[in-house]
């Protein structure tokens, strides 16, 4: 069984602690059931829940993923690189300019989540 936290999401409290397989908001009445005044997270196992005063849930990202994104130079302009064929030679466009790419970056995506931690 996972263990939850219902986490007031005004305070941060830790209101309570319970085991089930999957969050369970009927489980409670009031604010605890209330998932626009409360979050239940898993608990991690290595956090002892034995004393919820010695708890609390902080606010924390995590990488879900990651996206493209343009390099940018010290004036936030687009960075460019010339484009060259497969031996090597300079891409030319129909007028004969060299073609120019912008440079991308491959950066995590981050999404917003609650923690818990000991006090």
């Amino acid at each position: 069984m996972k263990k939850w936290a219902v986490v007031n999401l005004e305070t941060n409290k830790i209101n309570a602690v319970y085991s089930s397989e999957e969050a369970d908001y009927r489980r409670f009445g009031g604010d605890n059931g209330n998932p626009k005044r409360t979050l239940h997270i898993e608990v991690p196992e290595e956090v002892d829940i034995s004393d919820l005063s010695t708890l609390e849930a902080y606010d924390t990202e995590k990488e879900i993923g990651t996206t493209f994104q343009t390099v940018k130079d010290q004036v936030n302009k687009d960075i460019y690189f010339k484009v060259y064929d497969e031996d090597g030679q300079p891409l030319l466009d129909d007028e004969g300019i060299q073609v120019m790419d912008v440079k991308y970056e491959e950066v995590p995506t981050m999404e917003a989540i609650k923690s818990i931690r000991v006090k």
